[in-house]
């Protein structure tokens, strides 16, 4: 079977083992379709026509661009990319496996099916949470999208709170709401270059940290200052936090410390 010379695209690429490549696998895995037959079909909607250009830049497609559609056929590469990822022509009700991918190939599959199959949600005009639904049989992958990311960009997560649910209804859904997450999502993906979604990721808050770890944060240059003798008006001054900060520490400190020698 030929390539339709009106469909051409150097599928291939989406075989390298790089950031960009694994991305646009994680979108065509949530939002693309993939025929026995050797083909791959991507279709979005006209407000993400921007990215379904990225995706025909990067793939070097040289068939008509009229509309958000782009189909592309292939069967040795193609073939090779759906046994490379597990991939079925039904992997809505069938998962792929992803459990073999590591580290930031990982991650940009995973960026690539939050752009690919995720919302925002706003609260306060900037984007509190990030989330993905897909069929029931996805949930142990969605668990494992969860432990990853906190794992991979080193962010406490509480031990009680669990981000993937699976609904009454059949789905199963993940909802990122830590914002100070999702800043180190954008800001990693960034790093990488991952060719991310301006109007999903890209509204992200990428400098925010939560007061609490914020916190957290300074706590240690605040008890180093405290030992060199500095007073706390001026510690505030110079971390540039409230006094109100620096007494909580002193006191917590205080507390820790009346503890210790209780336990003794």
């Amino acid at each position: 079977m030929s390539m339709n010379p009106h469909k051409i695209a150097n599928l291939s690429v989406l075989l390298n083992e790089t950031p960009t490549s694994y991305y646009w696998m994680g979108f065509l895995i949530a939002d693309g379709h993939f025929y026995n037959r050797g083909a791959i079909k991507l279709h979005l909607s006209e407000k993400d026509r921007e990215q379904i250009n990225k995706f025909r830049r990067f793939v070097h497609y040289s068939g008509k661009a009229k509309t958000c559609t782009m189909n592309a056929m292939n069967p040795t590469v193609v073939h090779k990319i759906m046994n490379k990822f597990h991939i079925t022509n039904l992997k809505t009700y069938n998962p792929c496996s992803i459990r073999w991918i590591e580290g930031d190939l990982l991650f940009s599959l995973i960026v690539g099916m939050f752009d690919g199959d995720g919302n925002i949600r706003w609260r306060n005009n900037s984007v509190s949470a990030l989330e993905m639904k897909l069929h029931k049989n996805w949930f142990e992958n969605l668990r494992f999208i969860e432990s990853f990311l906190y794992e991979y960009l080193k962010v406490e997560k509480s031990k009680n709170v669990s981000l993937t649910r699976l609904r009454k209804d059949g789905y199963s859904v993940i909802i990122l709401s830590d914002r100070y997450l999702l800043a180190l999502i954008r800001k990693k993906s960034e790093e990488l270059k991952i060719p991310f979604m301006k109007r999903k990721l890209g509204k992200v808050d990428a400098d925010y940290v939560s007061p609490y770890r914020e916190y957290r944060n300074r706590v240690p240059k605040i008890l180093e200052l405290i030992n060199c003798g500095m007073k706390q008006k001026d510690i505030a001054k110079t971390l540039s936090v409230t006094p109100q900060v620096v007494a909580t520490t002193v006191y917590r400190e205080k507390q820790k410390s009346n503890e210790n020698l209780d336990n003794c």
